[in-house]
C-alpha cells in the first residue's frame, strides 16, 4: 500500500510539468466479457463497467491529473478489491492521451491484470465532451 500510495504522490507532483492538457473529460469504451459486448464509462470521477443487459461488473473512482488517470475499484462482481491490508489491487495508474477525439489508455501501474486486460482492450474510448 505504501508503495502504490507514495507512486501516486510523485505522479501528482511532477505531472504538471510534463505534460500540459486540458483535463479528462470521460468517455466510453467497448469490449467483451465472457464473449458478450461490455461497456466502461468514466464520467463525473465515477466509472463503471456493465454488460449489454446493464449488469453492472465493476464500479469505481477516479481522478485525473496532467497525463494521469489514478482508478480505484470499489465494488461489484468482477472488481478487484484487496483481500488483505498488504495488497493494493483497487488502485491502478494509467496514462491517457487525447487524439483525434479518442481517449487512449497505457498503463502505468496496476496489479489488477483483469482491469488492465478491459481497460487496454476497451481502448480507445470515446470522448464524452470536447
Amino acid at each position: 500500500m505504501k508503495k502504490l500510495s507514495i507512486a501516486a504522490i510523485v505522479l501528482f507532483c511532477i505531472s504538471p510539468l510534463s505534460h500540459a492538457t486540458d483535463g479528462f473529460s470521460g468517455g466510453i469504451g467497448k469490449t467483451e466479457y465472457n464473449g458478450k459486448s461490455s461497456h466502461y464509462e468514466f464520467n463525473n470521477g465515477e466509472f463503471s463497467w456493465y454488460t449489454a443487459d446493464k449488469e453492472v461488473l465493476a464500479k469505481g473512482t477516479y481522478i485525473s491529473k496532467g497525463k494521469y488517470l489514478i482508478v480505484t475499484d470499489v465494488s461489484g462482481p468482477k472488481a478487484c478489491l484487496s483481500e488483505s491490508k498488504h495488497e493494493d489491487v483497487e488502485v491502478g495508474i494509467y496514462v491517457w492521451e487525447k487524439w483525434e477525439g479518442k481517449i487512449y489508455l497505457t498503463v502505468a501501474h496496476d496489479d489488477c491484470g483483469g482491469r488492465q486486460r478491459g481497460f487496454l482492450n476497451a481502448s480507445p474510448f470515446i470522448t464524452m465532451s470536447e
